[in-house]
């Protein structure tokens, strides 16, 4: 994957990048480990391979196709 070559974000003054890159990070974590523990089987076999390939930079492609909040098959949760 090709890195970054300048913070194109404090170049641009991009307000939308600068909004999603501002957040409290122990919050996150926090919230994850919430999360994780709600999954279903399909989603729960889908985030670990997701962390295995991000873990061992693998370079792996996903694609999730699903509205936000719902189930593999589009059902609200």
């Amino acid at each position: 994957m090709p890195y970054f070559q300048q913070d194109w974000g404090a170049i641009v003054g991009n307000s939308l990048i600068a909004e999603q890159q501002s957040y409290d990070l122990e919050e996150q974590v926090q919230l994850g480990a919430e999360c994780v523990h709600s999954l279903n089987p399909d989603q729960c076999s889908a985030f670990d391979q997701i962390i295995q390939a991000v873990t061992t930079c693998s370079g792996k492609s996903f694609f999730l196709h699903s509205p936000g909040g719902t189930d593999c098959y589009g059902t609200a949760i």
